[in-house]
């Protein structure tokens, strides 16, 4: 049994509590993760009246580093260790990053009205998710358009002055990473390539290295908008994907979930794709100007949360080490290409 508390002070600032019940030994115990400084903590749980006053002294305190707790106090030995392994799992899995991911357009660029390709969406950690992501979009979209569960999207948006303004608050506040790969009519496909498809996908994975050079994490777990066309597309190219950061693997895993489930992160990456794809389509057909949207999204934040492509050309390299800015792809071969940022 796992319980959760809203907060805890420690030094005057407020921190997340999860408590589980274990035996250590012959000791019946409570373990506690304070998941912000990965504080961890094991007390004996009472069975007698003197047993509250031994509760307020911890049998055990450390700090979860890497695959281990580093006890700076434990009268427990090796118990300890049993008793609190649940909290390097999910330390773990909150350290990874969450990469939702949508397309735009179709791969064979065939619509003369939308000659584009594009796949990418949004990144956060998993432990910020909610606060940074889930949370403010479902607010917004209570306040503005209809309610918690109100389906959003792009295409369809008809947005009034109000709800723009809205939209313009979440994506130039909200502090999370947006990543895009956008091919065009006019990108040259070279030697390596095999399809549109390939070559959004391997700059978006270009992209997505960039970004594990800023934010150290433990792996990262993408998770596609599902469709039959789709999913086969993604299966073809994105589990052979391998990343490597500090001559160490990073986990990567790939999942998809259809969009009728209302999760945030796809929506968000709905309209990250949306304004990728109509900015680069403007460009395609000779209009410069920065489109109001990719403004919103893309330039009224912090530069080191965007990593948006403009594919001119691309190609894959011999390469023996076989890396794309860290990302493996193919054990002989890299990107070179050229884009816009």
């Amino acid at each position: 049994m796992a319980w959760r508390y809203p907060s805890r002070h420690r030094g005057g600032v407020r921190e997340e509590e999860i408590s589980r019940t274990c035996d250590a030994g012959k000791l019946r115990c409570s373990v506690h993760l304070y998941p912000p400084s990965r504080r961890v903590e094991i007390f004996e749980l009472p069975t007698s009246q003197d047993g509250f006053e031994r509760m307020a002294t911890p049998l055990a305190v450390g700090v979860v580093r890497g695959t281990s707790v580093d006890w700076e106090v434990n009268s427990l030995g090796a118990e300890a260790d049993h008793a609190a392994a649940w909290t390097l799992d999910y330390v773990n899995e909150a350290d990874r990053l969450l990469f939702f991911v949508d397309e735009t357009g179709g791969e064979s660029l065939s619509d003369p009205s939308y000659p584009v390709f594009g796949l990418g969406g949004c990144l956060v950690r998993a432990e910020d998710y909610v606060e940074r992501v889930g949370g403010p979009w479902r607010t917004m979209k209570r306040r503005h358009f209809g309610g918690f569960d109100a389906p959003m999207h792009a295409t369809e948006l008809r947005p009034t002055p109000e709800q723009l303004g809205a939209m313009a608050e979440f994506f130039s506040t909200g502090t999370f990473f947006r990543v895009a790969a956008v091919v065009k009519k006019s990108t040259r496909i070279g030697a390596g390539i095999g399809s549109v498809y390939q070559a959004a996908g391997t700059m978006l994975l270009r992209n997505l290295a960039a970004v594990l050079r800023r934010a150290d994490c433990s792996g990262v777990t993408t998770v596609f908008e599902s469709s039959d066309r789709g999913d086969r597309l993604a299966k073809r190219f994105f589990p052979a994907a391998r990343a490597h950061a500090e001559g160490k693997e990073i986990p990567l895993r790939w999942r998809t979930m259809v969009k009728a489930a209302g999760e945030p992160g796809l929506e968000v990456a709905d309209f990250v794709m949306h304004a990728a794809g109509n900015q680069v389509r403007s460009h395609e057909q000779g209009r410069h100007r920065y489109r109001k949207d990719f403004i919103c999204v893309f330039q009224n934040v912090d530069a080191s949360l965007v990593e948006f492509s403009e594919v001119s050309t691309i190609e894959l390299a011999h390469n023996p080490a076989g890396t794309i800015n860290a990302v493996l792809i193919d054990p002989t071969s890299e990107v070179v290409g050229k884009s816009s940022k």
